[in-house]
């Protein structure tokens, strides 16, 4: 696979820079890197605390604090994303690569307060999402939103599998479903709701260039709507564009007062040349913004080469 100067820096930095030795925990070792940032965030460790910047690396046993206005997107070697939000507080706990295991991550994050989206890579990793009193979420691969209000912890799944327990309960959310507010004693089987909106993607053929040889650009359509009735919603929302691969980088959109917008995938062109992505990519959109788990992602799965 033939890859472009620009394109290695993040891989580099994500890979090479991140490597560990397996069988060991990786305490005070790196293990993401900051993707995109806006406004102020800080890590802190026991002996330190340091404003962050892109390309930074975030160690296991840091301490995420994110200012007001703020937001951060986190990348880790298998690819998984983390997304944290203002005014919110994680720390990235744990994370384990057992013994004789290649490329298979254990890790423990706690949300001490505020907000998070993070989309986990199956088959590559296990983690165990803990709140302070009595609330765990395991989850091996899929697009969790978590937030951890005073009112209670709200969980929303758009894809995957996640097993939920607190104090008294426990229960197994599948796609398309959430948990609004609940708290360390409340019944979660009982609580478990449909998340009604959605944001439905799709890629459309735009108009093809000037010259005869010009391809037909394709443009991906994202609309808010009701999930059953397919009812369009008008709700103007920052989403995030994200994919299952470190390159298209993830990037954010803004939903007009309608509840929609567009793009043209040219728009990552910066690949179109590029024959080692040929094969066809998962885009996923999510809202980009805290208090927001009632919206359920949208995925669709597209080329960014144009087919001959």
């Amino acid at each position: 696979m033939k890859f472009r100067i620009p394109l290695l820096l993040f891989f580099a930095v994500l890979l090479v820079s991140l490597s560990e030795v397996p069988g060991l925990e990786a305490r005070g070792r790196p293990v993401a890197v900051v993707e995109m940032l806006e406004g102020s965030f800080t890590y802190s460790t026991p002996n330190t605390r340091i404003g962050l910047k892109r390309f930074d690396r975030i160690p296991s046993g840091s301490v995420l604090e994110a200012g007001k206005n703020a937001k951060i997107l986190l990348r880790f070697r298998d690819g998984t994303w983390l997304r944290l939000f203002q005014n919110s507080s994680l720390l990235l706990k744990t994370e384990k690569t057992p013994e004789g295991s290649y490329q298979h991550f254990q890790r423990e994050w706690v949300l001490l307060q505020g907000s998070l989206v993070a989309g986990l890579v199956g088959a590559r990793q296990q983690l165990a999402l803990k709140v302070p009193e009595s609330f765990e979420i395991r989850i091996s691969e899929g697009l969790l939103g978590v937030s951890n209000h005073a009112e209670g912890v709200s969980v929303s799944l758009s894809s995957g599998e996640a097993r939920v327990r607190n104090a008294l309960s426990s229960v197994t959310l599948k796609p398309g479903q959430w948990l609004n507010k609940v708290a360390a004693r409340d019944p979660l089987n009982l609580k478990v709701l449909p998340v009604l909106n959605i944001l439905e993607v799709e890629v459309i053929q735009g108009k093809a260039g000037t010259g005869k040889k010009d391809p037909v650009n394709p443009i991906l359509k994202i609309q808010l709507k009701r999930r059953n009735s397919k009812r369009q919603l008008s709700l103007k929302l920052p989403v995030l564009l994200s994919s299952n691969m470190a390159f298209p980088q993830a990037k954010t959109l803004k939903l007009n007062s309608r509840g929609a917008t567009s793009m043209e995938l040219s728009d990552m062109a910066f690949l179109s040349d590029d024959k080692g992505y040929a094969d066809r990519i998962q885009l996923m959109l999510s809202a980009d913004a805290p208090g927001f788990e009632k919206i359920g992602a949208g995925f669709t799965e597209v080329s960014l080469i144009p087919q001959s």
